[in-house]
């Protein structure tokens, strides 16, 4: 998976005489402390005036000492040190290209960290009034000395004295939270939860709307992306269906294949309660999770049409609920039942509670064929001749059984009627994933889930030879 390009609006930027003066690609090569001083000042200050700058804060580090293990001093050579705001968030790379010439040391390059002081330290640290910089003992320097262009250097660094916060410094906070909601890296609660945590709970109340608008927007901006990817055929949805016996650990083994996937936010458990109100309102309390985690769920909760839209691997379309349709996005869906998914799907067909076959028909052979096309992996806890556990792993085959091959391999296997063992000719079984079925405690029993996720999402990545699988 390709790295996720980061994206901020602070940025501590730094550049070095030594550097430039000895770089032949650099148009600094050669020249003296002067003329590399008064070019940083004129491409610095064009550029900290530029529209898409909010501010911009610059200045030049002539006196800087460095004590060897002698103790003798000497001064380190010039360099200049810049903490810009953007307008809009940038990535490290552009601002690297715009700021610091032929340059490609990232650590020149550093993002303002909320978690590092934010605003108010970067700033201080430009004249080395910073508690770190006064343990390493470094030179101070004036603020007259600073470069300044947007806010003032001292009302940027002014605090509150009840909180100790500095108000750009909280408006940073609350722009990492909004490019993370817009971006669907947040959901919307987790967000609040971690600024009520880290601002508290006046400032959230402030900036809740802020929040909830920008959320919206990003739900809005992924339910027209469904749609366009719906309609070009571009979208898919994976559902895997987890059997077994009770106390096996089918929910918990779904819930940490989703979050081994796509992290513990991204994963949303649905309320199930085993009648078909409850069902079609399943996204009470969706926000925007990209895995949606079914557990012990009812054959009957379903209606054959409902199934057939919320599993769909290739059309997307908007959830019926009580209130107003909502946009579910989840694009990974898993399901844990005490049945095979063939029982599960003979039942739900049926739309009788313990019903194990269905009529034997063109009818009923197609709508098994629409069933099972929206259920892509079938694992299944089961236990080896000696007792060990296992998990079968079985994938939909590619070339999904025509009503004529379904018809035929019942009347050959099953007799005049169509029953649970007719998930054969749908599945190719992969291979299983030992386990030690013998773990009771809690904590075990989690992690060896937790061992087990790796395994089969490697699985549907398609590595059979992963250690840890065992091929059929």
């Amino acid at each position: 998976m390709a790295e996720k390009v980061v994206r901020k609006r602070g940025w501590n930027i730094q550049r070095n005489f030594s550097y430039d003066s000895n770089d032949p690609t650099s148009k600094y090569h050669n020249c003296d402390e002067n003329t590399w001083r008064e070019g940083i000042v004129e491409e610095w200050s064009e550029l900290g005036q530029a529209k898409n700058v909010q501010f911009c804060h610059f200045i030049f580090h002539d006196s800087d000492e460095v004590k060897d293990e002698n103790g003798k001093i000497t001064i380190k050579p010039l360099h200049a040190h810049a903490v810009v705001r953007f307008k809009n968030a940038r990535t490290q790379s552009a601002v690297m290209k715009e700021w610091c010439g032929s340059n490609e040391r990232s650590e020149h390059v550093q993002w303002v960290d909320p978690r590092k002081g934010g605003y108010r330290s970067s700033l201080l640290y430009l004249t080395h009034h910073t508690t770190s910089a006064y343990n390493a003992e470094k030179t101070w320097y004036h603020h007259s000395n600073i470069y300044q262009f947007g806010s003032r250097f001292l009302d940027l660094i002014k605090t509150d004295s009840r909180k100790r916060q500095n108000k750009q410094d909280l408006e940073n906070a609350v722009d990492e939270i909004v490019e993370k909601l817009m971006s669907g890296e947040m959901v919307l609660s987790k967000a609040k939860e971690l600024f009520l945590q880290e601002e508290g709970a006046s400032a959230l109340v402030k900036y809740s709307d802020t929040f909830e608008k920008a959320f919206a927007e990003y739900r809005e901006f992924k339910t027209k992306e469904m749609k366009r990817l719906s309609s070009t055929g571009q979208f898919e949805k994976v559902t895997t269906f987890i059997s077994g016996p009770g106390r096996s650990g089918k929910s918990t083994l779904a819930e940490v294949l989703a979050a081994d996937r796509f992290g513990h936010d991204d994963v949303f458990v649905a309320p199930t309660g085993g009648t078909k109100e409850i069902t079609n309102d399943f996204v009470d309390g969706y926000e925007t999770e990209k895995a949606t985690v079914f557990g012990d769920v009812e054959p009957t909760e379903y209606g054959e049409r409902s199934f057939y839209n919320m599993f769909d691997p290739s059309k997307w379309s908007l959830t019926k609920s009580r209130n107003p349709n909502k946009p579910w996005l989840s694009t990974a869906c898993y399901i844990a039942v005490d049945m095979t998914v063939g029982r599960f799907v003979v039942e739900m067909l049926s739309g009788r509670k313990g019903s194990r076959e269905l009529i034997l028909s063109e009818e009923n052979a197609n709508k098994l064929r629409m069933s099972f096309g929206r259920v892509k992996y079938s694992l299944h806890y089961d236990k080896d001749n000696a007792g060990n556990g296992i998990i079968w792993v079985g994938r939909l085959k590619k070339d999904i059984p025509s009503i004529n091959d379904i018809i035929d391999y019942a009347k050959s296997n099953i007799g005049n009627k169509l029953d649970g063992d007719i998930i054969k000719v749908f599945y190719d079984t992969l291979g299983y994933v030992p386990y030690d079925n013998s773990l009771v405690e809690p904590y075990e029993f989690h992690q060896e889930r937790e061992r087990i996720a790796p395994i089969i999402n490697a699985v549907y990545d398609g590595d059979l030879n992963v250690q840890g699988f065992v091929r059929k």
